[in-house]
This record gives C-alpha cells, structure tokens and sequence, in this order.
C-alpha cells in the first residue's frame, strides 16, 4: 500500500503574518547534471549565474523541480544550483541515508560544481541538512533559509503523530496511471494552487512509469521510511551556526492541514488534533528554535500548507530571500 508522506504532510509550520511583496523574474530551465560521490551517482540541478553559490534541498520525498520558479530569481547574482537526495530524482539509492550523508552529498556537489561558499536553502528535511552543513563546513556557509523545517527529535513529535486519527494509506488507485498519480498528489499536497510548471516538475520526479502503464513511487515505502526514522533520530545543531539564518515557518487554517475528502467524522477529529496536538507541538518547537537563534529572522505564514511551500508562497520566498541577501 503507497502512503502518504508524513514529512510533507506533518512538518507544518507556525503563526501567522504573510508577506505580500511581488517578486517577477524569468524562469529559466537547469541543466541537469550528476556528480560521483564515493561510488554513487548524485543529480543536481544548475541553473547557472555568476557569484557565490546558492544551494537548494528539497523536503523528504520531494523534487529539486519544487525550486524551478524560485531558483532562477537569484541567477543575476549567485550560482544556483538543487540537489537530488539520494533515492529521490534521479540520484542513486545507495546508502547511507541519514542527514549527516546528504550534507556530505552536497559538500561533493558544490565541489563539483566549483562553488566554495554557499547560501543554503533547505525545505522540510533540507532544513536538516543545510543546518548540519552550516555546522560542519561553516567557512563555505554564507546564510542558512530554513523553508518550514523542525527539529524532529524530540519525543513530543512522534507521540502527536501517533495520536493521528486517520490512517495515512492512500488508496492504491493513485498508481493505474501517471494521470491518476498527478491527480492524487494535487489532491494531497496542494488543492488549493494553481497547477505551475514547477509543481509538474515536482510531480513528474516522485513516480516512474511501468511497462503496463501503471505507476510506482521513486521514494519506495521502506526507503521513505528510513529517512523518517533518520530524521527522527537527528537532532539540528542549531545554536551553533554562525551564519545569518532566516527561517519560514507556515500555520494551516482550518480544514487546510491535509487531504480534505474525508467523511464530516474524520475531518472534525483531524481539526481537532491540528488545534490540540499539532500546533501546541508547532509551538514548542519554535520556542526552542528561537531560544537556539534568537538573532535569527522568522517568517510566519498563514493558511500554509507544509507540502505546497514552494508553490503557493513563492512570491515571499523571493522577496524575503532578496532583502536576507542584501543583508
């Protein structure tokens, strides 16, 4: 049985003050390229420019595609690249699969790539690995952006998640057909944007198309399970990035959580773990957040969902990355 992805679905984010600022720009495609890190074939996306770098890192089980309309914003001034984790896109299914490995991955990309000094932009579990990067390699971090990402560690997660009342399996007709899987994944992940070119970018990455017509995930259920279990045992260093951080960090409004095609029953039970479960965890995480980077700059979002960042704010992402880089 496919299941949700609970990272994309379950790492939301906190309160509330959107930001209205225009960004335009000229998306443009990336090259694709690929890099040889110990034995193992990593992809990554460029979308040239010139300057120092700036790397993005897509969520658990997401596409470096999510960033096609956000990346090429910043080409005028830096060189942009995203990377495919291992088991996502088009890199190798190798392990290890931890954080620690995936910033390693992109210590070897940006090597390749001849960027020695970064900004990091790290979605969902990128997050993690662009904070573990900031630590690790702090002489080639410029800035850490941190796209609804959380320290998952902390026994209070897996105990909300447990308290989930509905189950995560999706019904298995989501894989008859690439057609069929787009569908599923607009209904799950983003109901409620537009269809843009980078969100079939995202989509057409997560599934591979069978013989027979029928579909499967790129990111099997035993492998995104994995990450999961990394992810829960990895515990961010965040007091000790020296860089200058800014974090976003989005809050659903009612009945924008998840998936809404439930019977009247289940929604109600699931909005009522949203408001006693979900969001007091938001907000203990955050207080911690904050206590580790009190100097850090923080964009809430309101009516957000974790698994549609990308694409339904891509407009104040650029804008406050444009004002977090002039900085």
């Amino acid at each position: 049985m496919t299941r949700h992805r609970p990272s994309a679905l379950m790492m939301l984010a906190l309160l509330s003050r959107p930001g209205s600022a225009e960004a335009p720009c000229s998306p443009h495609p990336a090259a694709v390229r690929y890099a040889e890190v110990d034995g193992t074939r990593i992809q990554y996306l460029d979308w040239g420019g010139t300057g120092p770098g700036i790397a993005f890192l897509a969520g658990l089980g997401d596409s470096p595609h999510a960033y096609d309309e956000i990346a090429p914003c910043f080409t005028d001034r830096f060189h942009v690249i995203a990377i495919a984790r291992r088991g996502h896109g088009g890199s190798e299914a190798q392990p290890p699969f931890d954080v620690a490995t995936g910033a390693a991955d992109l210590a070897a990309v940006l090597d390749q790539a001849g960027i020695r000094r970064t900004v990091l932009v790290g979605w969902s579990m990128g997050g993690d690995e662009a904070a573990d990067f900031a630590v690790r390699w702090p002489e080639r971090t410029a800035g850490v952006v941190l796209l609804d990402s959380y320290d998952l560690s902390a026994p209070e997660y897996a105990a909300m998640l447990a308290h989930y009342p509905a189950s995560f399996d999706t019904d298995t007709s989501a894989l008859a057909s690439p057609d069929a899987f787009r569908r599923w994944w607009k209904r799950t992940a983003a109901p409620d944007v537009p269809w843009s070119p980078a969100m079939h970018g995202e989509v057409n990455d997560l599934f591979v198309t069978l013989p027979d017509g029928q579909v499967r995930p790129t990111l099997s259920d035993s492998l995104q399970m994995t990450f999961i279990r990394a992810l829960m045992a990895f515990h961010p260093r965040y007091a000790e990035i020296r860089a200058p951080v800014l974090a976003f960090q989005a809050r659903p409004g009612p009945r924008t959580a998840l998936e809404r095609t439930m019977p009247d029953s289940i929604e109600r039970k699931i909005d009522r773990w949203v408001t006693e479960e979900m969001l007091p965890w938001q907000d203990s995480a955050h207080a911690r957040f904050h206590r580790a980077l009190p100097d850090a700059r923080i964009v809430f979002l309101d009516r957000t969902r974790h698994s549609a960042l990308p694409f339904q704010r891509r407009d104040v992402i650029v804008s406050e990355m444009r004002r977090f880089l002039e900085r």
